[in-house]
């Protein structure tokens, strides 16, 4: 069996203390069904970012698989000796649920729980269709090293076509696993040196003292002992290759050899962060799915994007024979009428009707910056406007009733956001705005134009269209003037569809 072991970094600065992982509150706390919304947006994005094939999304799609597991038994044991748990990073856990703050207060909890329980709960999430791991063990940009190893910063190409790509939204990742640690396997599209086939893993913890003499930064990394950074006597782990079969099944981590380039990423000790009560792992696949349908649905819809959701408790699969993901929820309907925008009328007068506007932008001048970001001229852009009229039913949730879908490149929806309508109507408004590379009505380079701005004018969460640091930076002058006339130019067709 290869020589693997957990390596944590040495003391950090002198006076200086980290207290976890800053990046994993990404998420709003307190709320576990808004934060798994936040984990599959932010999952499937980075995924999705990593296509492998773009010119045919469709006969090529991204394939995820979220399964969830509760080891027991000899399975159990075995991956929890395959994970150097009794070795190596049960003593670091132990030192950080010590270090008194609300991590590692969470941390004793889980510890505990993990030594208690029979069960052991794990999330893996798998992709095919995407690039993979690539990239050096320290080459800056490199999907590996910035999933892996970096903290608040994601590889830019500074086209601002991307959504995730391994950015502060990754840490969904080790916010969901109650003692900080999650596992990677990744079959590279491209290979390193000839290899394929990569296995690592990174625990973030707060920094914590093991013995008087023994401090540590609070990042530990799971692979092969190998020299440190620019030949320092301190080691440091890097990546498996082409590890033993037997050892990635003990790892829950082994790829099917007909799945394709991808990754396996796996989440130890699964655990909603919002509630120290675990629910049942079939409760959270359900509320999983219905997340998945109501932020990603264009891409379902449009093929683009397959997933399915797994059960296994002790070996054995549970739920519904069918684990594939479709849109089913009710509430979606409308707005997946107004996506097709079949037999479009001039207006709307009775339910299930759609007609079909244009919102008029005019994009600002993108400048270069520290960013790296190609400049562009800028100019007047046209995004296509969808409305339906929808039943409003009570059975439908508020977060879905009566309000426009902004959907852009990534095939997720950014928000739903909601705009006035006459009292008197008798129906919803509900509607998507196609914008940018998802809008095939308008002309390439207005498409391209526009992704590039309202990427710009997401948040870290992507979860609006606001100010941000990247969009005063890429586009210093009138941006704001230009979001203003986006949501207006929806207010207006909104009002005057009905009318």
């Amino acid at each position: 069996m290869e020589n693997l072991q957990w390596i944590f970094d040495g003391p950090p600065p002198s006076g200086m203390e980290i207290g976890g992982d800053a990046v994993a509150h990404v998420f709003n706390k307190g709320d576990r069904d808004a934060e798994l919304h936040t984990f599959v947006r932010e999952v499937i994005q980075n995924s999705n970012d990593r296509r492998l094939d773009e010119r045919n999304p469709v006969e090529n799609p991204v394939r995820i698989s979220f399964d969830f597991f509760a080891l027991k038994g000899d399975e159990r044991d075995a991956f929890m000796e395959a994970i150097g748990w009794e070795e190596g990073l049960k003593a670091h856990l132990a030192a950080a649920a010590e270090t008194g703050s609300v991590a590692g207060a969470r941390i004793e909890r889980e510890l505990t729980e993990v030594e208690k329980r029979q069960e052991l709960r794990l999330l893996r999430i798998t992709d095919s269709g995407t690039e993979g791991l690539t990239g050096g063990e320290n080459e800056s940009g490199g999907n590996f090293k910035s999933l892996c190893k970096d903290i608040l910063k994601r590889p830019e190409g500074g086209k601002g076509k991307g959504g995730g790509s391994f950015g502060l939204g990754k840490a969904v990742l080790w916010g969901f696993s109650g003692v900080g640690t999650v596992l990677f396997f990744s079959e590279l599209a491209t290979p390193e040196d000839g290899r394929r086939r990569r296995l690592f893993g990174r625990s973030s913890l707060a920094s914590h003292t093991i013995a008087p003499d023994q401090d540590f930064a609070g990042q530990g990394f799971f692979g092969e002992p190998g020299p440190g950074v620019n030949n320092s006597k301190d080691l440091r782990a890097i990546s498996v290759w082409d590890c033993d079969r037997e050892l990635l099944g003990k790892l829950m981590l082994d790829r099917d050899s007909d799945q394709g380039p991808g990754t396996s990423i796996l989440i130890i000790d699964f655990d909603e962060p919002a509630d120290a009560m675990d629910r049942d792992l079939l409760e959270v696949a359900d509320q999983l799915n219905l997340s998945v349908q109501r932020w990603w649905w264009p891409s379902l819809e449009s093929g683009t994007l397959e997933v399915e959701i797994n059960v296994i408790v002790g070996g054995q699969r549970q739920g519904p024979d069918s684990q594939e993901v479709k849109v089913t929820d009710e509430g979606l309907q409308p707005y997946l009428r107004a996506w097709r925008s079949e037999d479009c009328r001039p207006e709307l007068k009775d339910v299930r009707d759609v007609l079909k506007e244009e919102v008029t932008v005019d994009v600002p001048e993108r400048h270069r910056n520290a960013f790296g970001t190609t400049p562009d001229p800028g100019g007047v852009c046209d995004v296509t406007l969808c409305l339906t009229a929808a039943e409003d039913l009570e059975e439908f949730s508020e977060e879905l009733r009566g309000k426009i879908a902004y959907v852009r490149g990534s095939g997720m929806v950014i928000e739903y956001k909601k705009f006035p309508t006459r009292a008197d109507l008798g129906f919803a408004v509900c509607g998507v705005l196609k914008a940018g590379l998802i809008d095939g009505d308008q002309p390439e380079e207005e498409q391209r134009r526009l992704e590039a701005f309202i990427r710009a004018a997401e948040p870290p969460a992507h979860n609006e269209l606001t100010t941000t640091e990247r969009l005063k930076a890429d586009y210093p002058y009138r941006f704001w003037a230009a979001l203003k006339q986006l949501h207006d130019g929806v207010r207006e067709k909104v009002l005057e569809s009905s009318t």
